[in-house]
């Protein structure tokens, strides 16, 4: 084009085959309003010989992006191997093509263009995507994107923006571009280079997540939550089949002009999970050879969305359920986090949130601290029952639950019962959680009283960093006791690698907690291979009852660790906050050493 702007997409041999996806996806263009023109500047990365080959025969603009010792060429199902390695190697495609001073629009071949979309763009945007769930509002982070279909305007900020996204596959090696890009579209980078980003909405740019409605609008459809490829050619064929029976109808189509073929393999969107006043009709009787073109109907019935299902599997709800909270957790976590992606996390249950207990103590100290209250705004509080998550809200901002399906954390957890080892291994993978969404966080347990900002008493070379019950005057000799209640952690590739060593230690030792399991892994060679740096910190600085800070004028935090009972507990920490209090309205300078006052309940 004469803007320098060319479409491109990419395919692979199964893509290519006769009669599949890329001969839809060419016949959506042809039988489009006014796409046929939009050929001419079509770019088609093949991902393998095969799709070289096929391109050629079809379309005069195709490169080889084959890469040695990868074959790109089979059926790939979604999220394993090969398709990560065929999502990141299209967006690898993308960033070249920007580097070469070219923007593009990047189409999935399993999308057919019905219209010209340049007139749907937006003019001040740099990076424009369209969405799985739109929001109404093209601006709003917390749109759903869809990596399917990206409009990009080739300047310095894109570029820089592109390399980013790239970079963050390490960050995420397991996940796919969407999801990288669904985390790090809060970061603090995207404002920093001056990235405008806009979403497109569905009603012009849909997909089977969610449709578009009207024909008279619509620009593209993408066979978007369908992982089968059998399934999207299907459907996608279905889609040319309606427009070709649109196109024929006389008139000035002023009307809603809605889609009238049912969806062979249509799968229920989270859009439509989120809808208020929804209601599942889950039928579980058989139903005759016939129905199986069914996946499901919707009715609506007096303002209600009746959903009938004849053959449904709950994992899909899990799934749906699964996403949904990780994108509030997402969200949350781009509130709380400082400027240096940090939060601070915990994780309490019913008991430890009844008033006048553990919870209510915690955010006490915190509020009476020497200037710790403003840390408030980087807690998040991960609630492991519904009732914690209830009265979390009762008390502070950022709460995300953390209920797990079957598993009743809410009770009073005697130290190493089942209860109790569930909670700690939950709440450690709670940790590798964040890390995983690119924050670094210090973990600390509820029972612990934070008198001072613990930053500045963190080591600036080390990538873990862990409280101990006993400290032995070296903050680098793996000899110490180590509680991990108490956690400063770095995100990166190295500490997600170590976490996940972590994780997975407990199949090792069924019968341990995370902490005593620390304790035996951490003299793995594992660790000095994947080159993390651990440091142990003082207990003159982050103390407990195993071994107290001595000093009220250094001390940073105080845990009210080697105390079983949740009472014995509550009662300590309430005799830390009074002696503080007390430390806090003494007048001086405070050079000489303050030690506690109280004697201690749990220590008896």
């Amino acid at each position: 084009m004469v803007t320098r702007t060319v479409i491109i997409t990419t395919v692979n041999a199964a893509w290519t085959a006769p009669n599949s996806i890329f001969d839809l996806f060419l016949e959506g263009f042809r039988s489009g309003n006014q796409t046929q023109a939009l050929l001419n500047h079509l770019v088609v990365g093949a991902m393998d010989q095969k799709a070289y080959s096929r391109c050629l025969e079809l379309h005069p603009h195709c490169i080889a992006l084959t890469t040695e010792g990868v074959d790109f060429s089979g059926k790939a199902d979604f999220m394993s191997e090969d398709y990560l390695k065929i999502v990141w190697r299209k967006l690898e495609f993308q960033r070249t093509i920007l580097e070469m001073g070219y923007s593009f629009i990047f189409t999935d071949a399993d999308i057919l263009w019905f219209r010209d979309p340049f007139q749907r763009f937006y003019s001040d945007a740099d990076f424009q995507i369209a969405c799985d769930h739109f929001g109404f509002n093209s601006t709003d982070l917390n749109n759903s994107p869809n990596s399917g279909f990206i409009y990009v305007r080739s300047n310095n900020m894109t570029i820089q923006f592109y390399k980013f996204w790239c970079k963050s596959r390490e960050a995420y090696p397991s996940n796919h571009d969407q999801d990288a890009l669904n985390m790090i579209k809060f970061d603090p980078f995207i404002s920093k280079i001056g990235l405008k980003i806009r979403f497109l909405d569905t009603a012009y740019f849909g997909g089977i997540c969610e449709p578009s409605k009207d024909l008279n609008l619509v620009c593209t459809m993408h066979a978007n939550c369908c992982t089968s490829l059998e399934r999207k050619a299907h459907d996608l064929q279905m889609m040319t089949d309606d427009w070709k029976i649109y196109m024929t109808k006389p008139g000035n189509r002023t009307e809603p002009h809605p889609w009238t073929s049912a969806r062979y393999y249509q799968r229920i969107s989270q859009s439509l999970l989120k809808r208020k006043r929804s209601v599942f009709l889950i039928r579980k009787a058989t139903f005759p050879n016939n129905f199986d073109s069914l996946s499901f109907i919707i009715y609506r019935t007096h303002g209600y969305n009746v959903v009938s299902m004849p053959h449904f599997e709950d994992a899909y709800f899990e799934k749906a359920n699964q996403e949904n909270e990780e994108t509030k957790l997402q969200n949350i976590l781009s509130k709380a986090a400082t400027v240096t992606k940090t939060v601070i996390i915990t994780t309490v249950n019913a008991a430890w949130t009844a008033p006048n207990s553990i919870f209510d103590l915690f955010l006490e100290g915190l509020r009476s601290g020497n200037q710790t209250q403003a840390l408030l705004n980087h807690l998040v509080v991960g609630a492991m029952d519904q009732k914690a998550y209830s009265r979390c809200l009762e008390l502070h901002p950022h709460c995300i639950a953390l209920t797990t399906k079957g598993v009743d954390f809410s009770g009073k957890a005697n130290f190493m019962s089942e209860d109790y080892l569930k909670i700690v291994w939950r709440k450690l993978e709670f940790q590798r959680t964040v890390l995983e969404m690119g924050y670094s966080i210090i973990f600390t347990d509820a029972d612990i009283l934070w008198f001072r900002d613990p930053f500045q008493r963190f080591y600036s070379d080390a990538d873990f960093q862990i409280a101990c019950d006993h400290f032995g005057f070296n903050s680098t000799d793996l000899n110490n006791s180590p509680n991990s209640g108490f956690i400063y952690v770095r995100s990166n590739n190295m500490t997600i690698e170590f976490y996940n060593f972590w994780c997975k230690s407990r199949e090792a030792y069924p019968s341990k907690h995370d902490q005593d399991v620390l304790n035996m892994i951490k003299f793995d060679p594992f660790i000095s291979k994947i080159g993390l740096k651990i440091r142990f910190l003082a207990t003159a600085y982050f103390g407990g009852i195993c071994e107290p800070s001595k000093d009220l004028n250094v001390v940073c935090t105080m845990h009210a660790n080697c105390c079983t009972s949740l009472e014995r507990k509550a009662h300590d920490l309430q005799m830390m906050v009074d002696d503080w209090k007390i430390y806090m309205t003494k007048p001086g300078n405070r050079t000489e050493p303050h030690p506690w006052t109280s004697a201690r309940y749990c220590s008896k």
